[in-house]
């Protein structure tokens, strides 16, 4: 059942003891709820209500001491379904060399590999309604042209998306039925007691928006609330660990990611692939219209770069072009000061002398400066806020700066076009973008990484807290380096591999 602990009056955790308490339903915490088994006693606890609500999200609003970013309470859905309520569905597994060890990538590797979770493949896409075969968007143009060119296009490969999958629309009515599941929105935690040897959670406090308190307690707990949220909840609750529960080793907040997301540059095409696009249907949908290419793991090692996706994205103008490749080039290289100002000002709003843009997804490297902290001031919960501080190093700049590179001298090559790489990707120390590009990805990673060893990390290879019985950690935050695609579909391979663990463990008293 699902009860809105706001409308509680008498205390509903009295006397029980529950065998998993779940904090947090979004897609972590709801796919966890699923397919734990039957048998078991779940507690799922949501921060918000059914739909959003101001009193909620302003809990979310943080501070941003680092570079540009967005607002921390634009950034999450805290309500039940977490941010499948606004997410757009892109997504793909991530790929083999994610997961490995590189040796020009400091930090990186995880305790497990890609095949531990291919295994939950189809279950994942069952649960995000993808079908079994890749179903590509329609990309109205470039499909074609890849296909007329190299395939493997140098180091460059092809890859796909999905629609997005609402899981408070498609579970909520389960979550009711469920006689295993007591869910509560509304019911926020706001503090942990420790055992005396600190080694188990004893119980949680439990705080609605009306103030009212209330504790209860399980055997098994998990934090699913997000790559923030995780982090911010664990610094908090120091009051038997002075650095915050799961943090001896000052690892937790550190290494928070996000995939960059930037525009790199824009494109003109050859006369014979303008045909291409003007003998095509417009789809106006912007995400009808990009195509993806990543590396493949030959072109990362060789060139000691990240993990990447260049998103090509033609502009409505591309399809009924009727200026030549010749006419095209001349007003590039005739475009003055003032006017490549204006265009890249107004990009993506005028009808400017490109064919379209190409913009960046990228892997972040881990990097311990870059971090979730606590400051003073505290929100209506009476916890601390959030402070963000995220930072790039060298190799994310080098990333962007060959991806665009060979992109260019590749599109040259097989005959597409010409590129016109921004300025800020090939200057050596030009500052990165900030508003009003894209930024990021609103993914956020990598502040409760997985490791081998409690010096290296907070949770270990089944998501567990080091030194904590009775602590696992779900989602995001978790993962040890990121990839570049979007983070879903990772996140319920772990979870779904997460409740195999727990299910295996025998957690009678």
């Amino acid at each position: 059942m699902i009860y809105d602990l706001n409308k509680i009056h008498n205390d509903p955790f009295k006397d029980k003891q529950f065998d998993i308490c779940i904090i947090g339903g979004g897609i972590a915490g709801i796919t966890l709820s699923m397919y734990l088994k039957k048998s078991l006693n779940i507690l799922l606890l949501e921060a918000g209500g059914e739909d959003f609500s101001i009193e909620s999200q302003e809990v979310y609003k943080g501070k941003n001491i680092g570079h540009e970013y967005f607002e921390l309470d634009a950034t999450r859905a805290r309500w039940l379904g977490g941010s499948s309520n606004l997410w757009g569905g892109w997504f793909a597994p991530l790929s083999s060399i994610d997961f490995r060890k590189r040796d020009y990538v400091k930090y990186s590797g995880w305790p497990i590999n890609k095949t531990d979770l291919d295994p939950y493949d189809k279950e994942a896409r069952s649960i995000v309604d993808l079908p079994d075969k890749n179903q590509s968007i329609n990309y109205q143009g470039w499909t074609d042209i890849i296909e007329e060119s190299d395939k493997n296009l140098n180091g460059f490969k092809f890859k796909w998306s999905s629609p997005p999958t609402n899981f408070r629309d498609k579970y909520k009515s389960k979550l009711v039925n469920r006689s295993n599941i007591t869910c509560y929105i509304n019911a926020n935690l706001t503090d942990i007691t420790l055992s005396d040897n600190l080694s188990s959670i004893k119980k949680i406090e439990i705080k609605n928006y009306k103030g009212a308190l209330f504790n209860t307690n399980a055997k098994i707990y998990i934090l699913a609330t997000g790559g923030i949220e995780n982090a911010r909840l664990l610094l908090n609750f120091n009051k038997q660990c002075k650095n915050g529960i799961g943090n001896d080793n000052d690892l937790v907040g550190r290494f928070f990611s996000d995939h960059p997301h930037f525009m790199i540059g824009s494109y003109i095409t050859d006369d014979h692939i303008s045909k291409i696009f003007s003998s095509k249907k417009v789809e106006k949908r912007y995400d009808y219209r990009i195509t993806f290419l990543t590396p493949s793991e030959k072109f990362q090692k060789n060139d000691k770069v990240l993990n990447f996706g260049l998103r090509v994205e033609p502009s409505l103008k591309a399809y009924s072009h009727t200026q030549s490749f010749r006419d095209k080039l001349k007003d590039v290289v005739c475009s003055n000061d003032l006017s490549e100002s204006i265009v890249k000002k107004f990009r993506g709003t005028l009808d400017c002398w490109t064919d379209g843009d190409i913009r960046i997804s990228a892997e972040q490297a881990p990097n311990p400066k870059s971090r979730v902290t606590i400051g003073s001031e505290v929100d209506k919960l009476g916890l601390k806020r959030t402070i963000l501080n995220w930072q790039f190093q060298k190799i994310d700049k080098t990333t962007f700066k060959k991806a665009s590179m060979d992109f260019a001298k590749l599109f040259a090559k097989q005959n597409l076009g010409r590129v016109k790489i921004d300025d800020w990707v090939l200057t050596e120390n030009a500052e990165l973008p900030g508003f009003p590009q894209e930024v990021g990805g609103n993914h956020h990673m990598g502040t409760t990484r997985m490791s081998a060893l409690p010096s290296e990390g907070v949770v270990d290879k089944n998501q567990k807290v080091f030194g904590m019985d009775n602590l696992y950690i779900a989602g995001s935050s978790v993962f040890p380096t990121t990839g570049h695609v979007n983070p879903t579909f990772t996140i319920i391979q772990m979870t779904l591999r997460l409740a195999d663990h727990i299910n295996a463990r025998d957690i009678r008293v």
